[in-house]
């Protein structure tokens, strides 16, 4: 004999299920309320984090091209640490990037005696957790040179006894990489230029990175 449940049964039923959904969908709700912010904060951090490293390396990139227009404008000076009364700081650059990665700079400075750039870059507020702040360092490293007397070149004849002997030439060698450089006088003073390619070449092996 078939049996059927009352319409009272029924409506019951019905209910205590809608009651069972509304209880799942508030759990989710409140697990979702309270885990986002955690995954928001966390993700914030992160940026934050990467805007500090993109400033200090910015920052240091920029005096590695810096360097490109002093090698230009004044040749070699005899070694990397002469060029550090003449550099610039790279706040502008260091400025830029950390804006590019949703930062805004903070704290910057160049230690031009160790080649190192710091940074320090606050990102917007994360609900209930502040705002993320990070800092960043990050180091120039640069080739190891010397230059010396270059070889004399037996094929030149020497100069009458009456002019005045040319300067000497030098010769620059930067890890493996070996440069003629090309004396050039100016007044009492000799100074020795490099050639384009031997610019490019050298700041090629000049490397930014982060320490620290």
């Amino acid at each position: 004999m078939r049996s059927f449940d009352s319409p009272q049964k029924r409506e019951d039923g019905a209910a205590a299920l809608s009651l069972l959904v509304m209880a799942i969908i508030l759990s989710i709700g409140i697990v979702f309320y309270m885990v986002l912010p955690l995954a928001t904060a966390s993700d914030r951090k992160s940026a934050n984090r990467t805007a500090a490293d993109a400033a200090a390396l910015a920052g240091a990139d920029w005096i590695r091209n810096d360097l490109q227009t002093l090698l230009t404008d004044k040749g070699w000076l005899g070694s990397w640490e002469d060029y550090q009364p003449l550099i610039g700081t790279g706040l502008e650059s260091a400025t830029d990037y950390a804006a590019r990665n949703g930062g805004t700079l903070i704290g910057y400075s160049f230690d031009a005696g160790n080649w190192e750039a710091w940074a320090k870059v606050e990102s917007p507020e994360v609900r209930d957790s502040g705002k993320p702040v990070s800092e960043a360092r990050a180091q120039l490293e640069f080739p190891d040179c010397t230059s010396g007397p270059a070889a004399e070149s037996t094929s030149t004849p020497p100069p009458p006894a009456e002019e005045d002997p040319p300067p000497p030439g030098m010769t620059l060698t930067c890890d493996g990489l070996d440069v003629d450089l090309l004396p050039v006088v100016d007044g009492d003073t000799t100074r020795y230029e490099l050639p384009g390619w031997a610019i490019s070449s050298l700041l090629e092996l000049a490397t930014a990175k982060l320490v620290g």
